[in-house]
């Protein structure tokens, strides 16, 4: 397929995934009087019992993590992962995985959790859910998505018997979401940025349509010059995106840099100066950005998309500031103190003006 139809076909698909993020609820029997449980059907169509409210809670899904605390429930979580520590009091919290798909079963049934809510990551294991399950503890599985984020905060709602905070929180997300695909709807696709976005774990690899950075792409207005490649981040050469002259780069930190102004800096400094991309049009405009995955997922994910529709269209987001929705956001979910734990790190680089 020819890049003329490519990026025809990818601004079409861009309002179809928009009109998916918040299409899907949270499906559940009622809550057992009786027996005080709730039954959930989660990512895997699996229809799940689980205590109602519940009080001891392992969280292996980021989203979810974060959802419990914006409820006010972070108290109720008794393990985690260690790789998720947002809000910052989770860092006290008993660590039962390294990583969301091998949680140590041994330490994790320690906790006697109610339930268990996983990402998918878990299911590269089957053999873990099957351990837990035995042991009786109810496995929740979620996808943590955008696209899957209402699920996610509804089920939470569910489980905690707070289906009416639960509602509260996608109300306030929503509008943030819908101003960006109100005004990136009405651009014609010729008019639409052409976008790269480099991995941080290896050079010219990049994402396609079929990934859930893809979707992010797309959802903020832009036009993913990898859309149609095989895959979710396969490899490219340095020739072919010189070829593809993207308007705009995007990338993220390496692993185990701190999201410091200095490193953001040096990240993007780095892909600026290679002398291969010396005319691709977005380092001969300055268009190189550098973001955080903070701010691109879980409940901060409609201020990672405020950044990246301001830096596809300046002016048609002259308005929005993303970082102050950013602080609001924490403020009001989380409290003014996880602002100023928050308040020295740098979640995207360079700041729109």
């Amino acid at each position: 397929m020819n890049k003329s139809i490519r990026m025809i076909l990818a601004g079409a698909f861009a309002c179809v995934l928009l009109l998916s993020l918040f299409g899907v609820g949270a499906v559940a029997a009622p809550v057992s009087e009786e027996n005080e449980t709730v039954t959930i059907v989660d990512h895997r169509g699996e229809y799940v019992e689980v205590p109602c409210p519940a009080e001891r809670i392992v969280v292996l899904c980021p989203t979810a993590q974060e959802t419990i605390c914006a409820f006010g429930d972070g108290d109720k979580i008794v393990g985690h992962c260690s790789l998720y520590d947002f809000p910052s009091y989770m860092k006290e919290t008993t660590v039962v995985a390294d990583s969301p798909g091998r949680p140590n079963i041994e330490i994790l049934l320690e906790r006697k959790p109610d339930v268990v809510i996983a990402d998918t990551h878990i299911l590269h294991s089957p053999e873990l859910v099957e351990k837990i399950e035995d042991a009786g503890v109810p496995v929740v599985v979620e996808r943590p998505h955008p696209e899957n984020m209402s699920t996610i905060i509804k089920n939470m709602g569910l489980i905690l018997d707070k289906e009416e905070r639960s509602e509260e929180i996608i109300e306030y997300i929503e509008p943030y979401l819908g101003l960006v695909e109100e005004r990136v709807e009405e651009v014609k696709p010729e008019d639409r940025p052409l976008v790269y976005w480099e991995a941080s774990w290896g050079r010219y690899k990049t994402p396609t349509g079929a990934s859930p950075t893809g979707y992010k792409i797309a959802a903020a207005g832009g036009i993913n010059i990898a859309a149609d490649e095989v895959g979710t981040w396969p490899q490219v050469s340095p020739e072919w995106v010189v070829e593809m002259s993207p308007d705009v780069i995007i990338t993220t930190l390496t692993s185990g840099k701190d999201p410091t102004e200095e490193n953001m800096m040096a990240r993007r400094n780095e892909i600026m100066s290679r002398p291969e991309l010396k005319d691709v049009n977005a380092v001969k405009d300055g268009r190189v950005y550098v973001i955080t995955w903070d701010v691109l997922c879980r409940l901060r994910y409609p201020v990672g998309s405020l950044y990246l529709s301001k830096w596809f269209y300046p002016d048609l987001f002259q308005d929005v500031d993303p970082a102050g929705v950013h602080r609001e956001l924490i403020e009001d979910l989380y409290g003014e103190g996880e602002w100023q734990r928050l308040a020295e790190i740098t979640f995207a680089y360079p700041e729109p003006t």
